[in-house]
């Protein structure tokens, strides 16, 4: 937590439009953290997860794993034929 702090506190006053934060494993942890940053510093945010949105985030995007699963079947059984 004290590392995203420090990056908080980093780029505030570079006064960004917008902020986005990949999907790493490590977030999730603080999510909530960057979404008040973020508020409080009229940030738009961009996730990489989803469920950021529920701690606050204003938007989250990830792959649907069920989705590329699928598209990965469709190579693999044209080099069958």
């Amino acid at each position: 937590m004290g590392d995203i702090a420090a990056a908080l506190t980093t780029i505030q006053p570079q006064r960004l439009d917008a902020l986005i934060v990949p999907a790493d494993p490590t977030f999730p942890n603080v999510y909530r953290r960057i979404s008040e940053f973020a508020l409080g510093n009229r940030l738009s945010t961009m996730f990489g997860h989803k469920r950021a949105v529920e701690a606050g985030g204003f938007m989250g995007y990830e792959a649907n794993p069920t989705e590329m699963y699928k598209r990965a079947a469709v190579p693999n059984d044209a080099i069958g034929t």
